[in-house]
């Protein structure tokens, strides 16, 4: 049987908040090829290019990506054909908060808001210099300790 399978962008599955440029794809098949990778937004084709067996462990499209951006890719071939769903990063120009207390070490900041209306899908932005915990109506979001992880702050911040 043959098969494509196990699609990734910058070795991962179906990931938010990518970066615009740089991005590597990827995926295993055992197929010989060719193939044909199919770039979507908003289910408009953008790019597509052909990819041979030797690319399929690291191939590209052009950059840069749209920011705050959901994005298909289809790669197929002439017996099988996979998906992989990513969405681009919001665009940050806003600056860092800052604890008015400046001797305190391990600020801690609130917003309340009171919502009018049903909330059917919502997504926090978040990160810091250091680790964070966020909490809505004092119930700990995600599984995820540590959070945002390694960073080398000189270069990115994950959020």
């Amino acid at each position: 049987m043959s098969y494509i399978n196990n699609l990734k962008i910058n070795h991962l599955k179906n990931p938010l908040g990518i970066d615009i440029t740089g991005n590597i794809f990827s995926f295993l098949t055992n197929e010989q090829g060719p193939f044909k990778a199919s770039l979507f937004s908003e289910d408009k084709l953008i790019q597509t290019r052909d990819v041979t067996l030797e690319e399929s462990n690291s191939f590209s499209f052009k950059d840069p990506f749209e920011y705050n951006t959901n994005y298909k890719l289809i790669v197929e071939s002439s017996s099988s054909k996979s998906e992989l769903n990513f969405e681009t990063s919001i665009k940050l120009s806003s600056p860092f908060i800052k604890p008015k207390n400046k001797e305190l070490f391990s600020p801690i900041f609130f917003k309340k808001l009171k919502v009018e209306k049903e909330i059917k899908k919502a997504r926090l932005y978040i990160t810091g210099l250091g680790l964070y915990q966020a909490f809505i109506n004092n119930s700990k979001i995600g599984n995820a300790y540590f959070t945002p992880g390694f960073n080398d702050y000189d270069y990115y911040l994950r959020y």
